[in-house]
């Protein structure tokens, strides 16, 4: 099991896109990119790390523009089981397409 965790770190890792899979509300893995694309650092997305915490960093970082960021924490983390594709606009003009997809559930 170990073994097949660092190979998909490492394919995750390789990719260009920002990618993270979260599961319970937590970071399994994530690569560098999803965290350069909020303007985090790797350690703030490191396995462990709540959703509701990088949604904070990411708030607190000024990554969105006039929002209050207790809200979006919680509207966020409420839709988390919900499968989104949306165009999210940064404060700094980027625009990220965000894709919050479902890949299978544990019974």
């Amino acid at each position: 099991r170990r073994e097949g965790l660092g190979r998909a770190r490492a394919r995750v890792e390789e990719r260009h896109a920002g990618d993270a899979a979260i599961v319970a509300l937590d970071v399994v893995l994530s690569n560098r990119r999803f965290a350069e694309l909020y303007g985090l650092k790797s350690r703030d997305v490191k396995p462990g790390t709540t959703l509701r915490q990088i949604l904070r960093a990411r708030a607190a970082q000024g990554v969105y523009n006039n929002v209050d960021a207790d809200a979006f924490v919680e509207e966020a983390v409420a839709g988390f089981r919900q499968e989104v594709s949306q165009i999210v606009h940064l404060a700094d003009g980027r625009f990220i397409e965000a894709d919050d997809l479902r890949l299978g559930e544990s019974s």
